[in-house]
């Protein structure tokens, strides 16, 4: 079904829409996570109800059976900044904080970890993989965002709130603390303490939404 106009400027030709985003709900009885390896990124934050939730953004390869999603939606991508990728390699001497292990408590209920495996990251909910239900494979996960905000992460919405804060970005088993600011309808900017440009591996990137009084341990 191809899209219509709507009065909130929504493209009204498909060929407008640049990604197709998918959003999966969380249950503690049942999750099947089909298409998501295919995602370029994975949005995670806990809902406005307090239900952990992956927003997944597909650009390239959409995978035609996607299951378990509250929705799917056509969007552009203005929201989302350019980011700017190089190989592991140039990564030693930039990013000094050894992270080969990372756990981040959502809220009381809900936990979000990686281990990486030395090629990549693996997300577990708690203390269950994540697995795409199409291809039975785990999410490699290239580069991990941790984007510190002041409200609820129900409540923010990346598109459209303005502001500033910390953070951190991960990436080949190493981090290194951020910054993040948003001004205007521009895209949110990233950069490391110092105002440098950040670098991402590429491939994909999981993003997660966290109040700044949650709890990370990085070791």
């Amino acid at each position: 079904m191809v899209p219509v106009a709507r009065k909130n400027n929504t493209p009204k030709d498909k060929n407008d829409f640049k990604a197709k985003e998918v959003t999966y709900i969380n249950k503690a009885d049942k999750l099947n996570l089909s298409g998501l390896s295919e995602a370029d990124i994975i949005f995670e934050c806990i809902n406005s109800i307090g239900q952990d939730s992956y927003k997944a953004i597909f650009t390239k390869n959409i995978p035609k059976n996607i299951k378990s999603s509250l929705k799917v939606k056509y969007k552009t991508i203005k929201y989302i900044p350019k980011f700017n990728f190089q190989n592991k390699d140039g990564f030693s001497d930039k990013y000094t904080i050894s992270a080969k292990s990372i756990y981040i408590n959502l809220n009381n209920l809900c936990s979000s970890n990686f281990i990486y495996n030395g090629k990549y990251y693996i997300h577990y909910r708690d203390t269950v993989q994540d697995i795409d239900k199409n291809n039975n494979s785990l999410l490699p996960l290239a580069n991990i965002i941790v984007q510190f905000i002041d409200k609820g992460s129900g409540k923010y919405n990346i598109e459209t709130d303005i502001g500033n804060g910390g953070g951190y970005l991960f990436t080949s088993g190493r981090g290194i603390q951020i910054k993040w600011n948003k001004e205007d309808t521009n895209p949110i900017k990233f950069t490391d303490l110092s105002n440098n440009p950040i670098y991402l591996n590429p491939g994909l990137t999981w993003w997660i939404f966290l109040d700044k009084n949650s709890s990370i341990i990085i070791k």
